[in-house]
């Protein structure tokens, strides 16, 4: 049924004596470390593939290999396998994101973050990877651990702790406080990279599972960027909607497809998807534990006849356990079919065999509809020295190559090989790599836009940022109650830094663009404030910045605003040019346009699609 026919250049007989095969293993662990070799001897020993593109036959690359289970049971035992052969991998959409250590991290981080007066965030990033103190520790400082972590004089018992504990606590203490300063005022993505380079959490990523664990970060960072841009996302809504992801099991708003790894899901998540390689393993697996000691169903409501409640107890099956056995079955047998069918190029069938060498799959699973020829041929290749076995199906017959373990380890030597196409990476998770600016100043040096920070003292600068704000909440007067309490400390004159900005306020708002933006128009289909970008220039550099303001016009041209509060200068221009570029690289197909606003009439730039 392949799209793409062979031609004539292809060696058609072997392609159809490597698409079948078998493993079959003792234990689960031997099923896993099958696979695997079999894995690490295609990527090695460059077995070729169509591309999906193109048709055309070339080396098959980790992300060409998918392994598929019909629960999330038992994946672990091929990642660590896999992770032995440094073959990249990635597991995702349903095999337990939310219950990796590094997404563990995280939340526990931007939970204290959000609200660093709860005890049992403190305790989560106390007890995270971004700290780590023992348990011993976490017992001597209960329960006033927030106070431990963010409070003004150092605990007594801090002193009492062992020196690790001790050291660890006291560099999280200095850093905290410089973290908690810029909640809301960066944007949330923006402070989780920075804390991912202040913290050095890269080295407790370190080690076999490191592309996993960088893989992972990746996605809730993607996930996290996403929210915000939806709109104006402050860091507690955004670890609300990571409460609701984790409570309901739903990653399918987190997923981001992983680059040159093979890929772990459920045959469920495979739905729509195709791979050059499959593996469907487990096949002996059932979809679930054992049925609870008594179980009740409820007669059906809303019937005229009298139909008595089903109880079944213990092993005795009622009408109901039957009926949900069938509707398993078939939901297996509709499962197995999507398994197979992911295959472009090769299927591999896994399965563990009992104590007894039989092969006996378990209710609901997708072995449990193989034909009893296929169950004949998986028990037999767990015992013959044979290497291709032989299955007749309504088909006719096909040649299965039996997988035996590999006599040494087969490793991949270079993983960066495989991924010629890398074009995804967002921030440095350690020293070097690729070159990052900031949008605002070409700066190498400045990480973030300047007017995000209060500092010390009340330019022209920190003014604007306040006009920014008061801009995105719609405020006109009383500009004070947008600030909070901590940046009051920092200015030297309140009510003059209030009165300027205000003043500048009115005059941006005074423009007819602004009228006509922030008003009653109705030639605005949305507005966005405050969009953080990243965008890769051709040099490879990473740019990144936030855009003030980003209008959708009914005409389907897209508005770069930048609000300036201070006197007009070159290097504005050079600004709105790099915002502009990257917004014509997000709306490729839509006429971008970019405004220069100053609070003088006279000092309004105007950047039209042709510059």
């Amino acid at each position: 049924n392949d799209i793409f026919p062979l031609g004539p250049g292809d060696a058609s007989r072997s392609i159809t004596s490597e698409a079948l095969g078998v493993v079959a293993g003792g234990s689960d662990e031997q099923q896993a470390e099958t696979v695997a070799d079999e894995i690490a001897r295609l990527l090695a020993t460059g077995a070729t593939v169509r591309d999906r593109d193109t048709g055309v036959r070339r080396a098959a690359r980790p992300g060409d290999v998918a392994i598929l289970f019909r629960t999330r049971e038992g994946h672990r035992l091929f990642e660590e396998a896999l992770a032995r052969r440094r073959v990249p991998y990635y597991v995702y959409k349903g095999l337990g994101f939310f219950d990796a250590d590094e997404i563990k991290d995280v939340v526990a981080l931007l939970s204290f973050l959000a609200r660093p007066q709860s005890e049992l965030n403190a305790a989560a990033l106390l007890r995270s990877r971004f700290v780590r103190v023992s348990d011993e520790a976490l017992k001597r400082l209960a329960p006033a651990l927030s106070a431990a972590v963010s409070g003004g004089d150092e605990p007594a018992v801090v002193s009492e702790l062992h020196p690790t504990d001790r050291q660890r606590l006291r560099l999280l203490r200095t850093a905290m406080p410089r973290w908690l300063s810029l909640v809301d005022r960066l944007p949330p993505s923006e402070l989780l990279d920075r804390v991912l380079a202040e913290s050095a959490y890269a080295a407790e990523t370190a080690g076999p599972a490191f592309r996993q664990a960088r893989e992972n970060l990746k996605k809730v960072r993607g996930l996290v960027r996403r929210i915000q841009n939806r709109g104006y996302a402050t860091l507690g809504r955004v670890v609300d909607h990571f409460a609701q992801l984790v409570a309901g099991g739903d990653e399918s708003n987190a997923m981001i497809d992983a680059i040159a790894a093979v890929n772990l899901m459920t045959a469920h998540a495979a739905k729509g998807l195709e791979f050059p390689i499959v593996f469907a393993v487990n096949l002996q697996r059932g979809s679930g534990g054992s049925p609870d000691p008594i179980r009740i169903v409820p007669a059906p409501f809303g019937r005229d006849e009298v139909i008595e409640p089903s109880i079944a107890i213990g092993e005795h099956e009622s009408d109901a356990d039957r009926d949900f056995e069938a509707r398993e079955g078939e939901e297996g047998k509709r499962l197995l079919y999507v398994a197979l069918t992911r295959a472009r190029d090769r299927l591999y069938l896994a399965a563990t065999m009992n104590e007894n060498g039989r092969f006996a799959p378990g209710k609901g699973g997708l072995g449990r509809t193989l034909p009893a020829s296929m169950a004949l041929l998986l028990e037999t290749a767990a015992t013959t020295a044979d290497m291709t076995l032989g299955w007749t199906g309504p088909s006719g017959t096909h040649q299965f190559r039996v997988v035996q373990r590999a006599e040494q380890l087969t490793t991949m030597t270079d993983a960066a090989e495989a991924a010629p196409n890398r074009v995804d990476d967002f921030t440095p998770l350690h020293a070097g790599g690729i070159r990052r600016i900031a949008a605002t100043t070409h700066d190498a040096a400045l990480a973030v836009d300047e007017r995000r920070q209060f500092t010390p003292g009340s330019s022209s600068i920190e003014a604007g940022v306040l006009v920014h704000r008061a801009l995105e909440a719609g405020v006109v007067n009383n500009l004070e109650r947008l600030l909070r309490d901590d940046e009051r400390a920092l200015i030297d004159d309140l009510s003059e830094f209030v009165d300027r900005a205000t003043a500048a306020l009115s005059a941006l708002r005074g423009h007819p663009e602004i009228r006509d933006i922030f008003g009653a128009s109705t030639s605005v289909v949305w507005r966005r404030h405050e969009v953080p970008f990243s965008w890769r220039r051709d040099d490879a550099t990473i740019v990144r910045g936030t855009i003030d303001c980003v209008v959708k016009r009914t005409s389907g041209v897209i508005q770069i605003l930048e609000f300036k509060t201070g006197r007009r200068a070159a290097e504005h221009e050079r600004q709105l040019d790099v915002y502009l570029a990257a917004a014509r690289a997000l709306f490729p197909d839509e006429p971008v346009e970019g405004l220069l606003i100053y609070p003088e009439n006279t000092e309004q730039l105007s950047i039209g699609p042709g510059v």
